[in-house]
């Protein structure tokens, strides 16, 4: 196999990874991916952004001037975000109302870095998961 050839391959390999990831932000939320334009950025995204539309059967494909600009644009423009996690692994009979407690250290946790960065206090929210009410364990 040519250079060109194994370049080529490794380049459609990555695009059907990377199809598969559209596809699990869209299709699998019920949405259908040719409803879309896709919106290429970042360094590399204009390389691979014909190869993915291709695939998903997207056929407008938008490519900002300086792509890589308007992804670092982009960061810095994005809310600042802190996700702080606790994973415990307990049969959900035996789930007590420490639960809550736990909840409201990491909301404390979470404050207290964004108060660290300087993130103005009317503009910090803390959200807790809201699928669980520890009095009804199902919903858990």
């Amino acid at each position: 196999m040519s250079t060109p050839a194994a370049a080529n391959g490794i380049l459609q390999i990555a695009a059907a990874s990377m199809a598969t990831a559209v596809r699990a932000v869209t299709t699998e939320r019920g949405l259908d991916p040719r409803d879309f334009a896709m919106f290429a950025y970042g360094g590399n995204g204009p390389v691979h952004a014909s190869l993915i539309a291709r695939e998903l059967g997207i056929t407008r494909v938008v490519i900002p001037v300086l792509p890589s600009v308007f992804s670092a644009v982009g960061m810095l423009l994005a809310d600042l975000r802190h996700d702080i996690v606790q994973t415990q692994i307990q049969r959900l009979s035996e789930l007590d109302d420490s639960f809550g407690e736990r909840i409201e250290v990491l909301k404390a946790e979470c404050t207290a870095a964004l108060r660290e960065e300087a993130c103005p206090r009317g503009r910090r929210v803390t959200s807790s998961p809201s699928t669980c009410d520890t009095s009804d364990r199902s919903t858990c």
